[in-house]
């Protein structure tokens, strides 16, 4: 994936117009998907991309100009991969840190609090 700056200048160089607020914004979430993706990956720990960012993903392939910016990046993971993720986040490179469970996940039918902020 091109840098954000890359993207300005490859776009400028087109003749393009570029809405910057939304453009960096958008660069920034995927950056973190990317690194959270990286690390998953490299842990061997599925995920699925859940709630605005699976929405704008399924918007852009069907009409790239009705994208709208979400604020974060979800994703669902199973709770028995919970420790490995934490480890993952640990040993990863970027500046990635695990803090606060405070979303829900479903363990043994019922709701729990559990959230691991990026």
């Amino acid at each position: 994936m091109p840098t954000f700056d890359q993207f300005l200048h490859d776009t400028a160089k087109n003749g393009g117009s570029i809405n910057t607020l939304f453009e960096e914004r958008l660069f920034a979430l995927v950056g973190k998907l990317e690194k959270i993706a990286q690390s998953f990956a490299l842990w061997k720990i599925p995920y699925e991309l859940i709630g605005g960012g699976a929405v704008m993903l399924h918007v852009n392939r069907v009409e790239p100009s009705a994208v709208r910016n979400t604020k974060g990046v979800d994703i669902m993971v199973h709770w028995a991969d919970l420790s490995r993720i934490e480890e993952s986040v640990k040993r990863a490179t970027s500046p990635l840190t695990p803090s606060t469970r405070s979303s829900r996940v479903r363990r043994r039918g019922r709701m729990r609090p559990c959230r691991i902020h990026l």
